[in-house]
């Protein structure tokens, strides 16, 4: 019995260190992402670029719409408050906050004429992703304390 025992707890904390690994893992690469939006943005104004508006209206909107139909799945794993659940949710969250935003910018683009727009956006975009990425970082060591 001790040797189930010991062994359900050693299974218990797999899983544990499995979900935040994985967590803080996702976290990281979120702020690598945003960063590299932000410096790309930079890099695109130095270069004179002009967006195709249209075509980022239309990526960004079947985008938004898949991440939240995404949402509505996820949502009962979400409530229960499971750490993997709660990582997923703050990244689809944050991808339809960053797919609005591009919805967003093509129209101003489209309006303006002008790729102005696109590259304030694109570094308000990034910014917001490391803010993201700091939550689910924040989360995943709140969780992981809780648990010691």
């Amino acid at each position: 019995m001790r040797r189930v025992m010991q062994s359900g707890c050693w299974r218990l904390g797999a899983v544990l260190d499995s979900n935040f690994f994985s967590t803080r893992l996702n976290g990281s690469l979120l702020f690598i992402l945003g960063t590299c939006v932000i410096f790309d943005a930079v890099r695109l104004g130095f270069e004179g670029h002009h967006p195709l508006g249209w075509v980022m209206i239309l990526i960004a909107s079947v985008a938004w719409l898949v991440n939240g139909t995404v949402l509505i799945f996820v949502l009962k794993s979400f409530r229960r408050g499971e750490i993997f659940a709660r990582s997923f949710w703050l990244d689809t969250r944050a991808d339809m906050v960053v797919n609005a935003g591009v919805i967003v910018s093509g129209a101003l683009v489209l309006g303006t004429r002008s790729a102005l727009p696109d590259l304030v956006i694109g570094v308000a975009i990034g910014l917001y992703v490391i803010r993201e990425a700091a939550e689910i970082l924040r989360e995943a060591s709140k969780t992981r304390s809780a648990a010691i």
